[in-house]
């Protein structure tokens, strides 16, 4: 899985290290006074008008990310995984037990940052075609939420247990809370800091580099006993 939120990371990074740690506020979406050209935008702490312009950004790596990710287009239809149904129901022990964590755990991650690209992150984005990355990706996620969706419809036996196990489960609740609270920092102040959002960006390269990562494999180790919820993980995998 690509994280492109994790790419503007990198390269805000990299490009804005001598930004002096000055507090955020999210950007004007209608700022028509503005005088800052669209070619001298930058990925955070900038004035955008809040035009988007393909053709004069100064991020021409986030124009080729949002091509790339608009040529690969699938539904989670195309994947059967209500064959592995029966092999659910047959299943016990570990491997069900297993699949019900894996599951729940992608499900409420890919939510999460559905809802966490858009409301959190992107409001403090001043380049437009950054913008438009992250809005795609986020829909992505959305994509990603709905498979699980399916997979918790088609193949389990009791789809709140699952989409809820956070309640019931404390290793899991604290793992998506310990990535939780690294983003409430954004979230917790009016004018969140630049050390803030650089533990955002942080927050996201390790959900989507080490967490995803870490359910998927698990799915794929459980291809012998849920061979379509498998090929399902492996088509979210080469979408994102």
């Amino acid at each position: 899985m690509v994280d492109y939120t994790s790419t503007v990371s990198i390269t805000f990074i990299r490009k804005e290290r001598q930004m002096e740690m000055v507090r955020h506020k999210p950007k004007t979406i209608y700022n028509l006074d503005s005088n800052e050209k669209y070619s001298e935008a930058r990925i955070v702490g900038g004035n955008p008008i809040g035009l988007i312009d393909f053709n004069s950004t100064p991020h021409l790596w986030a124009v080729e990310i949002y091509k790339a990710m608009h040529g690969r287009r699938w539904v989670p239809e195309q994947v059967a995984v209500i064959q592995d149904r029966p092999k659910y129901k047959a299943a016990t022990g570990a491997p069900k037990r297993t699949y019900d964590l894996v599951l729940a755990q992608l499900s409420g991650n890919d939510a999460f940052q559905t809802n966490q690209l858009m409301d959190g992150i992107n409001r403090y984005i001043t380049s437009g075609v950054v913008n438009c990355a992250l809005a795609t990706q986020a829909m992505e996620e959305s994509i990603h939420s709905r498979s699980y969706s399916v997979m918790i419809l088609d193949v389990t036996e009791d789809r709140d247990y699952v989409m809820y196990l956070h309640q019931h489960d404390k290793e899991l609740y604290l793992k998506d809370k310990a990535v939780g609270e690294m983003y409430s920092r954004l979230y917790d102040k009016d004018d969140p800091t630049t050390n803030d959002l650089l533990l955002c960006f942080v927050a996201n390269l390790l959900l989507e580099g080490m967490i995803f990562f870490g359910g998927f494999a698990a799915m794929f180790a459980l291809e012998e006993y849920f061979p379509k919820s498998s090929e399902m993980i492996a088509e979210i995998n080469h979408a994102a």
